[in-house]
């Protein structure tokens, strides 16, 4: 049996432009939240869904609701896909989290699973969203596509769990952006990451990208055919003709320390991208390698920001 589970996180809202922790907390969407609504819905026209569901949290609502109404297809609110519930930190900066609740910060930065803002733990929703999504597997018909719009948290969480993403440093995937797109095929006892954070509609590199490379890092805009229509090349273009992993591994750090703070573009075989993508995320999760992904080099290694990207709806 395949079926297909096409995940978006909201919007931006206007608790993500103040940063403040929003769990369970119905903040609205920001002025660019409606815009990147817009763009989003765009890519979805003429796509159809065998089901649609979203959060029943307004930031989500509103996000799915919008690409409905691209669609032409009923929308089914469920709140098994709110975001994590941050209890007491519901609203709060990271700032005022660190200094009213230093001890419970320290603990889940040291990796421990404890209940954020004592109320729920990662852990526990990463078991919130394994079950939602077995539920649409006994649910959707052989061969069926399903949509879901929820949040970041909740989206990481339920990814981590699907393929066992090691904890380490760096991360093998970075931060979801504001209405990005990812999705996940299963086929039979096989789940495949087809595309993973692709906000190309929103631009070339998402949010968490660019402060990378503000810090110094360089986003290494990997494809191995054409570029996707929309994309915008970097500052530099390179071409690597290795399957080797290892040998491409040597090439990211080069160009890191050439290009620190900036956004090339380099062709390389799909085969290297997927063995890439094997060794980052410790299985053989993606399926094929299209469009365009975004390595983000620093220092201390590799983070995928995005895989696959511009892989749909946008030629």
């Amino acid at each position: 049996m395949s079926i297909e589970i096409t995940f978006v996180r909201h919007g931006e809202s206007e608790a993500n432009v103040e940063e403040r922790w929003q769990g369970h907390g119905d903040s609205r969407l920001s002025v660019q939240g409606w815009q990147q609504v817009m763009s989003l819905s765009k890519r979805f026209a003429g796509q159809r869904f065998d089901r649609i569901e979203s959060s029943d949290l307004i930031r989500a609502r509103e996000t799915a609701r919008g690409i409905c109404r691209a669609v032409g297809q009923p929308l089914r609110e469920k709140s098994e896909w709110r975001e994590i519930d941050v209890g007491r930190w519901e609203g709060l900066t990271r700032e005022e989290v660190v200094k009213k609740f230093p001890e419970e910060m320290a603990k889940i930065m040291a990796g421990e699973d404890v209940k954020v803002g004592g109320a729920e733990s990662w852990g526990e929703l990463a078991q919130r969203g394994l079950a939602s999504v077995r539920r649409l597997q006994r649910e959707l018909p052989d061969g069926g596509r399903a949509l879901v719009v929820a949040h970041g948290g909740i989206i990481a969480s339920t990814l981590g769990h699907l393929f066992s993403l090691p904890r380490k440093h760096p991360r093998p995937l970075g931060n979801i952006h504001n209405t990005a797109i990812t999705t996940v095929r299963f086929e039979g006892d096989r789940v495949a990451l087809d595309r993973y954070n692709d906000a190309l509609h929103a631009g070339p590199l998402s949010k968490w990208a660019k402060a990378r490379l503000e810090k110094g890092d360089c986003a290494i805009g990997l494809f191995h055919d054409h570029l996707p229509h929309g994309y915008t090349p970097g500052v530099g273009h390179y071409e690597f003709d290795s399957e080797d992993p290892a040998d491409l591994e040597d090439a990211l750090a080069n160009l890191q320390a050439e290009h620190a703070g900036q956004r090339i573009t380099m062709k390389v075989p799909a085969r290297a991208i997927r063995r890439l993508s094997t060794e980052l995320l410790t299985s053989e999760a993606v399926r094929q390698a299209s469009g365009i992904t975004h390595a983000i080099r620093g220092s201390s290694g590799t983070t995928f920001a995005d895989l696959c990207v511009g892989s749909f709806a946008t030629d």
